[in-house]
């Protein structure tokens, strides 16, 4: 497999850093040339105007875009809130009362209900679900000898369901996970040591940090790490351990840093994870791999010589994207898309005077796609150059 990607010329565009792991342009923890030869760009590609801009509800960081369908999806960012479209991004509303909420994850449940994962200042919740008419608390930050759904958690930075009253969640800032057999009723006490011992030692398994929490394939998946370790991917215990039990597997023994975003276009049998180096210096370090064998074994994808971190990748069916930012990150972001479920990508020629900043959050239905940036929405329908 082969990443088939091209150039446009490239303008510096300011674009914000808050939340990413290389946010000065001195070349700290960025990347290192790997020698290999980088196609000559092809100046006879003119590129394609295909954004339709649209506006920006929050300034800050988004660290959710979710579309249920065509027309309704949500955004949700760190401190301005959670907000809500029913016309393609055309405009938004705010979706959640709070001034005050830090929204980090979103899964849409099976009925139509939203899991809503970050933390609202206001009252401490930490896990909220909306029914469409009502949002109700289902986890706090506080003492759980206190109340069975507190627990002593900073924030929920990523969630998983099963659909059966199963709920997994994990901290953004420990390796600390929780989660409830009940719908939210009781919270299990915080576990640090939650991983099979053949891969990750229980005795650093806190130092790495879930980034994202999949269900699929009957079974909870995770992507993580540390800047100072290897990227690992989590899939079920291979131990017979429990349902909340991982197995981690290193993607890349070459590779230190994390795994910042994945993605399956097939309930489970092929993952894509992306994410960056972070040993590396001077030059982009970003990384896209594939796995077909659940973790075990893993295939770098061929990525542009500026691609500095993967921070989202979706699919819809055989459609997908991926988006990030190039380095230094003046030159702002940059998005891949595949419409072979991910076995070719190509990196869009985006015109001059439309070029992204930094991007953090990306979706996909059916033919078109959205991106999101600080205090910036995007959506299109072009999937090539």
């Amino acid at each position: 497999m082969r990443l088939e990607w091209l150039f446009g010329l490239l303008v510096a565009c300011n674009g914000g850093t808050t939340g990413s792991d290389d946010t000065e342009e001195t070349g700290e923890e960025t990347g290192e040339e790997t020698g290999e030869e980088t196609d000559v760009p092809d100046t006879d590609v003119e590129p394609v105007s295909f954004f339709t801009i649209l506006d920006a509800p929050c300034d800050q960081t988004p660290e959710v875009l979710e579309f249920v369908d065509a027309n309704t999806g949500y955004l949700g960012c760190v401190e301005d809130g959670f907000w809500s479209t029913t016309d393609a991004g055309g405009t938004f509303s705010q979706a959640h009362p709070s001034s005050n909420l830090y929204a980090l994850d979103l899964k849409v449940e099976s009925d139509g209900s939203l899991l809503l994962c970050g933390h609202d200042y206001d009252d401490d919740g930490l896990l909220m679900r909306y029914d469409g008419s009502t949002w109700t608390t289902l986890l706090k930050y506080g003492n759980p000898n206190n109340d069975p759904q507190n627990v002593y958690m900073s924030n929920c930075g990523a969630v998983a369901t099963a659909g059966d009253g199963q709920i997994v969640v994990a901290s953004e800032t420990i390796g600390d996970i929780s989660w409830t057999e009940d719908d939210g009723e009781s919270w299990a006490p915080l576990e640090r040591y939650w991983s099979d011992e053949t891969v990750v030692d229980n005795e650093n398994t806190f130092t790495v940090m879930l980034y994202d929490l999949e269900f699929a394939d009957g079974g909870y998946y995770a992507g993580g790490g540390t800047i100072i370790q290897h990227p690992y991917f989590f899939g079920p215990s291979t131990e017979g351990g429990e349902f909340w039990n991982f197995h981690g597997y290193v993607m890349s023994d070459e590779i230190v840093g994390e795994v910042r975003s994945m993605a399956t276009p097939d309930d489970g049998a092929t993952w894509f994870v992306g994410g960056r180096d972070t040993t590396e210096t001077s030059v982009a370090s970003g990384f896209l791999a594939i796995t077909e064998d659940g973790g075990q074994s893993w295939s770098q994808m061929e990525l542009g010589s500026e691609i500095d971190i993967v921070h989202d990748i979706r699919f819809d069916g055989d459609h997908g994207i991926a988006v990030g930012h190039r380095y230094p990150t003046s030159l702002g972001g940059f998005v891949l898309v595949t419409q072979d479920g991910g076995q070719s990508w190509t990196e869009l020629v985006i015109p001059e005077e439309e070029e992204p900043p930094v991007l953090y959050r990306a979706d996909v239905v059916g033919d078109t796609w959205w991106i999101a940036g600080e205090g910036y929405v995007a959506s299109s329908t072009v999937w090539s150059n």
